[in-house]
Parts: structure tokens; sequence; C-alpha cells
């Protein structure tokens, strides 16, 4: 499926500004937690010292297997107490994990290898959906343009059907049309069907039923 560059640069732009709203939500969070636990300062500082050491040792080779065994037991040693003091003073054990809504990518948009996560998929439609509304409130658009590439899999079946229905009722629009009823699997798509081919069905007859 091809991508509109323009829409897909508004939901990365989503994407960025979720990623700045949690590290927003998890640095007050750090900072609530250090206030009533001191502790919780040292022992986040000795976490991140521990990732120096597991960097160096890893350069070693295999001579650096036992060592690294042991930065390995006094980080989960660190990470228990740490969670004991959360805890201690009224906090979840994971309330300074980090902080994503879609844990596939880390809120990154892509997956391991550049594949491209649902979640910003999600925003790219939603987004498109946008466009595509405030194209029919302007009235730009209408099943005249409608465009097919834009669907993939049952949506686009789904779809086809759709504007061949739409249109098939445009072409036959008389004094008594019938009503038309609309039920469309991707929801954002149903702003279109009262759009059908306006010119030929005349405002003052509108049957549309979505």
């Amino acid at each position: 499926m091809t991508l509109d560059g323009k829409l897909l640069a508004r939901a990365r732009e989503r994407l960025a500004a979720r990623r700045e709203a949690n590290l927003a939500a998890r640095t007050r969070r750090e900072e609530e937690a250090y206030a009533a636990a001191p502790e919780l300062r040292r022992i986040d500082a000795d976490l991140r010292g521990l990732v120096g050491q597991v960097l160096d040792l890893a350069g070693r080779g295999a001579e650096s297997a036992v060592p690294l065994e042991q930065v390995r037991q006094k980080g989960l040693e660190l990470c228990a107490e740490k969670a004991e003091a959360l805890v201690a003073h009224g906090f979840a054990p994971d309330y300074l994990d980090e902080i994503f809504v879609c844990h596939s990518c880390r809120d990154t948009g892509y997956r391991a290898g550049g594949e491209m996560c649902d979640c910003l998929l999600k925003l790219y439609e939603e987004e498109k959906a946008k466009e595509l509304s405030t194209a029919l409130q302007t009235g730009e658009r209408s099943f005249a343009d409608f465009r097919l590439d834009y669907y993939r899999g049952e949506a686009r079946e789904c779809m086809e059907l759709t504007l061949a229905a739409a249109r098939a009722y445009a072409e036959g629009f008389g004094r008594t049309p019938p009503t038309c009823f609309c039920r469309a699997a991707p929801a954002w798509a149903r702003p279109f069907c009262p759009a059908a081919s306006p010119k030929r069905c005349p405002k003052r007859a509108s049957a549309w039923c979505i």
C-alpha cells in the first residue's frame, strides 16, 4: 500500500508528541518517588553504573563470562531493592519503568527490522480519515474521484461494493428513491456515502441511512 507522505508525517508527529508526553510523565514520577524515597536516587545511579560495566566487559570476549554474571546478579539485587523501596513508600514496583503506549515498538513506530508498527499505521489511518472528512465538508470530494487504492484486503472489497452500490443508486435516483442503507466496516468511510455523485442526487431528497 502506497502511503501519503504528508499524512505519514502528521502521524509521526503525533507519535513523537506521545513519546514526549510519556517522558514528561515518567520524569514527574521520578521526582515524586525521589522526594518520598531518597534512596531510590542512589539505586538508579548504581544501575546506570552497571550498564557501563556491561559494555566494558562485553568487549573482552570469553574471559568476561564470570564478571558479566556477577554484574547481572548485582543488577537483579538492585532491581529488587528498588522495587522494595517503591512499595514501602506506597508506589507500584514498576512505577519508575519507562512508559510506552505500544510495547511492540516502544512508541517509535517501527519494529525491529524496520517494519512499520500497527500503532503508527493506526495513526496514519486516523489522519487519512481527518483529511477525508475535511474534504467532504468543503465539498472537494465525491465518488467521482473516489480512489480504491487507499484500501487493502477486505476493506478494499467492502469499498468496491460500496462504490458500486452508491453509483448504481445515484444513476437510478428518481422522484421517489428508495432508502439506501449503508453499513461499512471502516467506520471512517461512512461519510463518503452521502457524497455519492451529489450532482445526480438532488439535495431535496436525501434518502441515505448510515
